[in-house]
């Protein structure tokens, strides 16, 4: 499966990019294009009104806007099952106030997205996968988040061993081990999502805004060597490009900017899709 992440500041036209390019890449085989903004927009950028968190909205293209909310409490549900089978009632007592905390705190937003993103990437049931990503912050914790848990893996995996170790040097039988296997299982489905990110096409949207350009040199600075950048998309362009435009890319596209908003099937995307064929070629 071939990724491709659509990232920038807010606002700049990520979801339009993204939209576009997943159309394009659509007729070349199936495409899931999936939002990790907590604004969806995919549906509103389709002008349809299917409900449903997956949508088949053409033969070979799948739109996904999760809902965080419900996803964060079956996120936290899991780890609450897992706690409970394989720990005591007193160590399970513990943690329990924590988990219930987790389950109601928006700034495990993110990481329960990446999660969807990483449970997508593992599946593999599409051709291609279009991300169309939030604000910058959420695409720069995603760059990092697979060597941050890697390592968390790494320290349990360690823990939970030489617990195994103690164990059985007591000679305890209280059943088999099952909770270090699930560790095992996630460290090395991580591993594969992180080569899977390493490898992806990451396509940065800004605007022709002095703003736009501060935000796009400080976040590809902090990106390099963790994502590779396959193309910068100038949006919105009118008159001259300003001269502090100075990015290194494979590729730089401009998109003009247009009086009403490009929708799918609508003139400017025509032009849009013609321009960000290059990307693909």
């Amino acid at each position: 499966m071939k990724i491709y992440l659509v990232g920038g500041k807010g606002g700049v036209g990520k979801t339009t990019i993204a939209g576009f390019l997943s159309i394009l890449l659509s007729e070349r085989g199936d495409v899931l294009l999936l939002s990790t903004d907590l604004a969806h927009s995919l549906k509103d950028f389709f002008s349809i009104k299917k409900k449903g968190k997956r949508i088949k909205i053409r033969p070979s293209l799948w739109i996904f806007e999760p809902d965080i909310e419900k996803a964060l409490k079956n996120y936290i549900g899991d780890i609450d099952k897992k706690v409970r089978e394989n720990f005591s009632p007193t160590i399970y007592e513990d943690i329990k106030p924590f988990l219930k905390f987790s389950s109601q705190d928006p700034a495990n937003y993110d990481l329960v997205l990446f999660n969807i993103l990483s449970n997508e990437i593992i599946r593999e049931e599409h051709d291609f996968m279009v991300v169309d990503t939030a604000a910058t912050a959420q695409i720069l914790k995603f760059a990092t988040l697979p060597d941050r848990l890697l390592r968390w893996y790494d320290l349990l995996i360690k823990w939970r061993k030489k617990y195994v170790a103690m164990r059985e040097m007591a000679k305890l039988n209280v059943g088999e081990e099952k909770f270090l296997p699930i560790l095992l299982r996630k460290k090395e489905k991580m591993e594969k999502v992180k080569k899977e990110l390493a490898q992806a096409d990451f396509i940065w949207v800004l605007e022709p805004a002095r703003l736009a350009f501060d935000e796009t040199e400080k976040a590809l600075k902090n990106l390099k060597g963790k994502i590779k950048l396959s193309a910068l998309v100038m949006n919105k362009v009118s008159g001259k490009k300003p001269s502090v435009f100075d990015f290194p890319s494979p590729s730089l596209i401009e998109i003009p900017l247009f009086e009403s908003e490009p929708l799918a099937g609508s003139p400017e995307g025509e032009k849009i899709s013609a321009e960000l064929k290059k990307i693909l070629t």
